[in-house]
C-alpha cells in the first residue's frame, strides 16, 4: 500500500505541469508569505501584528540575527540588518498560519500539489526516513555593481517554500517554511 502510495505521488506530480514552475519571480514572492508575515516584513511590523514575541533568541547561522517564537508552533528567522527583516517562517502546527494560496499544516499534501505543481526538488532525509520534504524554489542573479578592481559583480538570490510532511502517515502536511537566502556579492560568472 505505502508504494502504490508513492506510485501515486509520483505519477501526480510528474503530470502536473502547473503551479510554481509557470510562475513568475514577482507572482513567487507574493507566496513567501506565512500567516500574514512575509519575507523582507521588518520587525516592527510583526510585533504590530502580533505583539510581543512569547520569547526570542539570537540566531547561531551567518545569515541569521535573531529568531521569534509565537508558542511552540511559530518561529521567525530575523536577519541581521537594523530592522531586522524576516528571511524565514515556519509553522508545525494547525494553528490558522497559511499561505496566500491557502496552503497550512493539517492540509493533504495531495491539495498542495494540485495547488503548488511540481517541486523543484524532493528530499528525504535518508532512505529509512518517513519524512519527505517537497522543495518549491526561485533563484535570481542579478548586477550588484562593481568590484575595488573594477570586475563586475552579482547577487544571488535563492527564496522557497519547504513543505514537510510523513509520507507513510496520514497524508497531512508536517510543516512549512518558507525563506530567503541573499549572499554578499561575488563578481560576476562568465564576464
Amino acid at each position: 500500500m505505502k508504494i502504490l502510495h508513492l506510485l501515486l505521488l509520483t505519477v501526480m506530480v510528474l503530470i502536473n505541469n502547473i503551479g510554481f514552475a509557470n510562475m513568475s519571480t514577482t507572482e513567487f514572492m507574493n507566496e513567501l508569505c506565512l500567516g500574514g508575515v512575509y519575507i523582507n516584513m521588518p520587525y516592527k511590523d510583526i510585533v504590530k501584528q502580533y505583539g510581543q514575541p512569547t520569547r526570542m533568541e539570537k540566531g547561531q547561522a551567518q545569515l541569521t540575527g535573531h529568531i521569534m517564537y509565537y508558542g511552540d508552533s511559530v518561529k521567525i528567522y530575523l536577519d541581521r540588518s537594523p530592522e531586522r527583516k524576516v528571511i524565514g517562517v515556519m509553522s508545525t502546527a494547525n494553528n490558522g498560519w497559511n499561505t496566500p494560496s491557502g496552503i497550512y499544516v493539517g492540509m493533504m499534501m495531495n491539495d498542495a500539489i494540485k495547488i503548488y505543481g511540481n517541486p523543484w526538488r524532493v528530499e528525504q532525509p535518508n532512505k529509512n526516513s518517513r519524512w519527505v520534504t517537497y522543495v518549491y524554489h526561485n533563484a535570481e542573479t542579478r548586477p550588484a555593481g562593481y568590484g575595488v578592481n573594477g570586475m563586475p559583480l552579482e547577487l544571488t538570490i535563492n527564496r522557497g517554500i519547504d513543505i514537510e510532511w510523513d509520507q507513510s502517515g496520514d497524508g497531512k502536511i508536517k510543516s512549512i517554511h518558507v525563506w530567503k537566502e541573499e549572499y554578499d556579492p561575488v563578481p560576476a560568472s562568465g564576464k
